[in-house]
């Protein structure tokens, strides 16, 4: 494509949508952008809502990312004439949803930080119990488990919410593995937690039970690396 910017009216936008072979243009603030590399844009859609081909001016708004994400793709040119912006999806948001828009964005973010860093912080606890033998981490290690046993739920909560709230319930890879993972994080804290109380010092005792704790950190890492990666999409996405 020559580097001299195309200008394009809302047909020729319209054009480019994805399909049939054509390149996926999108455009912003009468900006356009070649969004085809994207895998988040196959076959012209974006999470099952967004069609390439339009002016998403308007929808950005209710985007769960910042629209500097079109930065990582290539400004082909420039929208000319009346905006158009995507119609969007009717639907009727609690009032309160109306009243408090930072309920839109916030609670999930918010409360995903506890079943993130506890199960982290009783693996690190397990660790140096193994290394110098303290029941003091022992100990500390069966808290975070049991903090994480009040607070994953509340996360997982907040998180289905804002799948339906801001991603119409679309099921891509990264919200399947999200779906599976998180309620498995929730499962072994609570499996860990009882363990604790119910057996005599099972991290002691026990090679399946520090391995569960294992297990848990790598579900957390997963959960958190394909939760960014719908917020925060690599270039190749």
């Amino acid at each position: 494509m020559s580097e001299q910017k195309q200008r394009l009216t809302l047909e020729d936008l319209a054009k480019n949508n994805g399909q049939n072979g054509q390149p996926a243009y999108v455009a912003y603030k009468g900006k356009v952008y070649d969004v085809s590399k994207s895998k988040m844009w196959g076959a012209g859609k974006h999470m099952n809502r967004h069609h390439a081909g339009r002016d998403l001016t308007e929808s950005f708004k209710d985007a769960p990312h910042q629209a500097d994400v079109l930065d990582r793709y290539p400004h082909v040119g420039a929208l000319v004439g009346a905006p158009k912006p995507e119609p969007k999806p009717e639907r009727r948001l609690p009032a309160i949803v109306e009243r408090f828009p930072f309920l839109k964005r916030h609670p999930h973010p918010m409360t995903v930080h506890f079943p993130i860093a506890f199960p982290m912080a009783a693996f690190i606890f397990a660790v140096l119990y193994k290394l110098f033998g303290w029941n003091g981490f022992n100990v500390a290690m069966f808290n975070v488990l049991a903090l994480n046993v009040v607070f994953a739920p509340v996360a997982i909560a907040t998180g289905y919410y804002t799948w339906w709230l801001n991603y119409y319930k679309h099921k891509n890879f990264a919200i399947r593995v999200k779906l599976i993972l998180a309620p498995t994080i929730a499962a072994l804290s609570l499996i860990l937690a009882v363990w604790w109380l119910v057996a005599s010092n099972p991290l002691a005792t026990s090679s399946v039970y520090f391995l569960l704790v294992v297990l848990q950190v790598v579900c957390v890492g997963l959960v958190g690396w394909f939760g960014a990666s719908l917020t925060f999409p690599t270039h190749e996405d």
